[in-house]
């Protein structure tokens, strides 16, 4: 698998579909909104820095030789983020960086594949993930990748910032007989 491209589509898609990581870097927020949807060298340079950063970090942990916990230590040390934020954003990267390796195998898959969205069921629910997970659909027969590019939630992003779902193959009926 092509771990920097992945790497590269996580992040660029990071800053897109979820806009609010910015607020966790300590700079000026109006000039993080003015520059989050701008081009890519005139970002600031503290987002680049971490971008560039995430991507490394990315990469290393692809190929085992990062953890977790030393990416959310970097990470801190390069920004003003206290322990939690750095833990919280890590956290969102690999879960979306994992959903991004899913997504990268789902395109091999013939187009009548399916997929389920799996994850928590608590109060920390979004509506649209809870639209996804209590739709009949979900767990009866799942959702082929044309269906989920409908719906309210993301392949790879899941619902947003700090998503605890994930995306999983719904067995063949060979495979569950």
């Amino acid at each position: 698998m092509n771990y920097k491209k992945i790497a590269i589509s996580v992040v660029k898609g990071l800053y897109t579909v979820c806009p609010s990581i910015s607020d966790y870097l300590k700079t000026d927020p109006d000039m993080i909104k003015k520059k989050i949807l701008i081009e890519e060298p005139e970002l600031s340079n503290t987002i680049q820095q971490v971008k560039s950063e995430l991507i490394q970090m990315l990469m290393l942990f692809g190929k085992g030789g990062i953890t977790e916990w030393e990416m959310a230590k970097r990470l801190k040390n390069m920004t003003n983020l206290s322990s939690g934020q750095a833990n919280m954003l890590i956290n969102t990267v690999l879960r979306c960086f994992s959903r991004a390796m899913f997504a990268e195998s789902a395109k091999d898959m013939p187009a009548d594949s399916r997929y389920y969205y799996d994850g928590p069921d608590d109060d920390l629910l979004r509506p649209e993930c809870a639209e996804v997970m209590h739709n009949p659909k979900n767990v009866a027969e799942g959702f082929t990748l044309a269906e989920i590019a409908d719906l309210p939630v993301d392949f790879v992003f899941g619902g947003g910032f700090n998503c605890r779902h994930s995306w999983a193959s719904v067995a063949s009926e060979e495979a569950r007989e």
